[in-house]
């Protein structure tokens, strides 16, 4: 059963892209601008256009509205 995202969600996933952006942030002075544009290049091939967005219904890998969870 799915619920309506709350204001805690909303803070949780800024908090958490918040986290990544200082992750790669911290990756980019490591590797540099260029390897680390490389490095995304490559997982976005791999990926391809079927990326998961964790802000839309179902990122879990469920449908939104499904029993199953």
């Amino acid at each position: 059963m799915w619920r309506k995202a709350s204001s805690v969600d909303a803070d949780l996933l800024r908090e958490g892209e918040a986290v990544f952006e200082e992750m790669r942030s911290e990756l980019e002075s490591q590797v540099g601008a260029g390897a680390l544009a490389d490095a995304e290049d490559v997982l976005r091939a791999l990926v391809g256009e079927n990326v998961i967005r964790l802000h839309a219904p179902g990122w879990s890998g469920g449908e939104a509205g499904s029993d199953a969870d």
